[in-house]
């Protein structure tokens, strides 16, 4: 009798290195905590932080930066097959989302 395949999923994650995989878990954390920040901003948790982002650069460097996770979990999941990618692809959307929302209502005259 032969032994049973491995799933496809089993065989993508042997393979994978712990850099890899830290990376993987990286490009899903900085999307949900800079999702965090953004929705506690819409929602008026703090006035200070709010003028802070109108006044500095924090705000398009966020937006920059979830573009990068964007393109990187996109090129890690070629690489990896890690599902987590998707995941981060999710995160990092609703991070932009939510950027481009709290630019809007920080910036518009008004």
């Amino acid at each position: 009798m032969s032994a049973p395949s491995p799933s496809p999923s089993a065989a993508a994650d042997t393979g994978v290195s712990p850099l890899m995989r830290v990376l993987g878990v990286v490009m899903l954390v900085v999307p949900i905590v800079g999702t965090l920040v953004n929705v506690a901003l819409l929602a008026g948790l703090s006035d200070a932080w709010a003028q802070a982002y109108r006044e500095s650069h924090v705000l398009a460097a966020g937006m920059l930066l979830s573009v990068v996770v964007l393109f990187g979990s996109h090129f890690h999941y070629r690489r990896t097959r890690m599902r987590i990618d998707i995941v981060s692809r999710i995160a990092a959307n609703l991070w932009l989302f939510s950027s481009v929302w709290l630019f809007w209502l920080l910036i518009r005259p008004g």
